[in-house]
Order: structure tokens, then C-alpha cells, then sequence
């Protein structure tokens, strides 16, 4: 269970893959765009003067958090249901940003950052 990563180079952005997963979960699909952006600023130490590391990984957590809970309203569920309670919410997360990476498949620093802020991921 990990977000899938494509490789550089070897796949473009699909719009078809977009557009499901604009239908299917409309909120959802915008926070997985801030989860992205929160990811991409944590990684690169970015967002102003007055940012910290804290402030950062704040934002990151927030954006995840509202994933999660779109994903929860939207009925966007198809993990097993052999997780626990709190596995099945992670892998439901996982799940869509997977969606999501097979989507937009450029954002490998920040998915592999998601993998292992997610699940301890060291790979």
C-alpha cells in the first residue's frame, strides 16, 4: 500500500484519468490539487519569510485531513475492507492520490514525500 510513482519520463498527464476523478469526487479532486501544492512548499522549504518547517507541515496535515473528509462525503470508497478502522483511512488517501499520480504523474517528489509522511515510507 503506497501511493504509485511513475517514473519520469515515461508517462504524460491524462486527462481522461482527470476527468473521472473530477466527476466522480469534484471536492476531493480540488483538495488532492492542495495536498499537492502543501507537499511541493513542505519539500521546498518555501512560502514566505514568516514560514517554518511547523507552519508548513500545519498545512500539509490540514490539506490531507480535508482530502480525507471529501473522499469520506464524496462515498469515494473502494479499499478492502480487511484494514483496520484507521488503515482504511490512510489507504483510502493512498488510493486516491494514486488515482490522482496515474492522473498527473509529475509530482514524484512530492507523492514519495506523501509515502513517507503516510507510512513512515523510507524508500
Amino acid at each position: 500500500m503506497r501511493i504509485r510513482i511513475h517514473e519520469p519520463g515515461t508517462r504524460t498527464s491524462d486527462a481522461r484519468m482527470a476527468e473521472y476523478l473530477a466527476d466522480r469526487a469534484p471536492r476531493a479532486f480540488r483538495y488532492a490539487q492542495n495536498v499537492l501544492l502543501a507537499a511541493q512548499k513542505y519539500r521546498n522549504r518555501s512560502g514566505g519569510i514568516f514560514s517554518s518547517d511547523h507552519s508548513r507541515f500545519r498545512r500539509l496535515e490540514k490539506a490531507v485531513g480535508q482530502l480525507h473528509g471529501a473522499l469520506i462525503q464524496e462515498d469515494y470508497f473502494s479499499v478492502n475492507a480487511e484494514f483496520s478502522e484507521s488503515e482504511r483511512d490512510v489507504a483510502l488517501v493512498i488510493d486516491f492520490l494514486s488515482a490522482f499520480s496515474d492522473a498527473f504523474p509529475n509530482w514524484q517528489e512530492e507523492y514519495q514525500l506523501l509515502n513517507q509522511l503516510l507510512l513512515g515510507d523510507e524508500e
